[in-house]
């Protein structure tokens, strides 16, 4: 079972409005503060998936909660993993640890259903990955 990591109050509130569609913002982005061993708040933004890889910092590790209005009409919730190639050894092995655990603590945290995980190094990658991996099966 994962962890449930400490977290800022700010960061679940952004989410669960997320998750219920509240508001004009899609994308939740917190970054992990390594010495507190605590999920930060780091941007609330409205962004669009061709807008993801600028949006998206391609300098620090991310955990991004993103809402996509899906050609149906749905509004599935995608947790996006990114993490440079530059970040050092300890904090990339942290934040891969820790995703899963990041994504449990939200659900318990906020009831939000996280539809698809997409991971890359190079935020310019998200685009092309969520176009994948929400295609019709």
């Amino acid at each position: 079972m994962p962890v449930r990591l400490k977290a800022e109050d700010s960061l679940w509130e952004a989410v669960k409005r997320l998750a219920n569609e509240q508001g004009e913002s899609n994308l939740v982005q917190a970054g992990f503060d390594v010495p507190n061993e605590s999920l930060t708040l780091e941007s609330v933004s409205k962004s669009s998936v061709s807008d993801l890889a600028t949006e998206i910092s391609s300098a620090e590790p991310r955990f991004s909660f993103y809402r996509h209005v899906a050609s149906d009409g749905t509004c599935p919730i995608l947790f996006i993993y990114t993490c440079p190639l530059a970040t050092k050894v300890h904090d990339r092995m942290l934040y891969a640890t820790a995703r899963r655990s990041v994504i449990w603590t939200a659900q318990q945290a906020t009831g939000v259903v996280v539809v698809k995980t997409i991971e890359a190094s190079d935020p310019d990658d998200i685009p092309e990955k969520i176009e994948w991996v929400l295609q019709p099966q």
